[in-house]
């Protein structure tokens, strides 16, 4: 059992929290994968699936890995130890990228207990709001795995969701697939959307403290890119049994529960998505809880876990107000500016100073560094 635990920790925690962290919003809800993905047609969308899922497994295990040689498991360490002086850009940007994360989840879980139990919008804000902060008011360990917990029940429900589809209209999905053709642009929208979600990376830090070789790193970042694409892989071919209509339609998950027509597995399928942008709050909180727990530590103090909760709500409320000047609208446009900083103060960096400074790193240091 404890190998189990021990290999679990290591090489498969860091992609359920990564899995996660990313299927909020319109991947869960099946917006995104129709937009990204399913508009370019089925076979042409299972090969951008694939390109995505490589961009995600690279660029993990070679995140998860300088993480591990400079124990930097939140994102301050590890921007420092990235960009030296220049870490306070990142830190910036991921500021700017929670409240507008924790903006779009809000809308998010307002519309899904408004369409789900018929409650007011305000209710599904305040919920996840609540929820947020009682779940960043727990250590770093507690969370990586109710978060993981949760991500293997998401990928229970997307599967079951393709089998029900396939059972009830195999006969439109084979004849979608059969009839479909390769379109071009695939790799270009693979690669788009795989950078699209640079920006939830930081959030997947703390789980990391586990990793005490280069093989576990590696490997556990190869994992992850595979485990976050799965559920989008069966969600995509659920979606063919409503293809092309589907494509144009503002939550292609609410057709799909139209079409079987169970209210059951739909109950049980918002709430699995509401717990989803539950766990991406939680995980891009808690990061800047890390960051400022690690304040603490220098100060040789320990963070209240009343400050953890804290902050969680300060960031809510914040990200509530901007909603209400009406900036939601803009989301689209920040996401695509603040996307393309991410690439510039950590891809681009990663993919050449990051490989040099792990190359040059004489003595990889193999102590797991402690959970906040």
């Amino acid at each position: 059992m404890q190998r189990f635990v021990r290999f679990f920790s290591a090489f498969l925690l860091p992609g359920f929290v990564f899995q996660n962290v990313i299927m909020a919003g319109g991947y869960g809800t099946g917006r995104e994968l129709a937009e990204y993905f399913l508009a370019l047609g089925p076979k042409s969308a299972i090969l951008a699936l694939l390109v995505t899922g490589g961009i995600w497994s690279l660029l993990c295990a070679l995140t998860f890995e300088f993480a591990r040689c400079f124990q930097a498991f939140d994102y301050h360490t590890f921007f420092k130890a990235l960009l030296g002086r220049f870490w306070w850009i990142f830190e910036v940007t991921y500021w700017a990228i929670v409240l507008l994360v924790l903006a779009i989840i809000g809308a998010a879980s307002g519309s899904i207990v408004e369409l789900t139990l018929g409650w007011p919008y305000e209710a599904g804000v305040l919920a996840l709001m609540g929820l947020i902060a009682l779940v960043v008011y727990f250590h770093s360990k507690a969370i990586a795995l109710m978060l993981s917990y949760w991500s293997f029940f998401l990928l229970l429900i997307y599967i079951a969701f393709f089998v029900i589809c396939y059972a009830l209209f195999s006969k439109n999905i084979t004849a979608v697939m059969d009839s479909a053709t390769l379109q071009p642009g695939w790799t270009h929208k693979g690669m788009q959307y795989g950078f699209y979600n640079l920006c939830f990376m930081p959030a997947v830090f703390f789980s990391l403290s586990a990793l005490k070789t280069r093989t576990q790193a590696i490997s556990a970042g190869l994992f992850a890119g595979f485990i976050a694409v799965v559920p989008a892989f069966f969600f995509i071919l659920a979606m063919c049994s409503a293809y092309p209509s589907i494509i144009d339609a503002t939550v292609p998950a609410a057709v799909l529960i139209h079409n079987i027509g169970s209210p059951l597995f739909g109950f049980v399928f918002y709430i699995g998505l509401f717990g989803t942008l539950v766990g991406t709050g939680v995980g891009m909180v808690h990061a800047i809880n890390q960051r400022v727990g690690k304040a603490y530590e220098v100060r040789q103090k320990i963070m209240p876990r009343y400050v953890r909760s804290g902050i969680a709500l300060l960031c809510f409320l914040v990200a509530f107000g901007i909603s209400k000047f009406g900036l939601v609208a803009l989301i689209d446009k920040g996401y695509g500016t603040l996307t393309w900083i991410m690439i510039g103060c950590y891809v681009l960096p990663l993919a050449f100073i990051g490989i040099y400074k792990i190359a040059k790193q004489k003595r990889l240091s193999t102590k797991s560094a402690p959970i906040l």
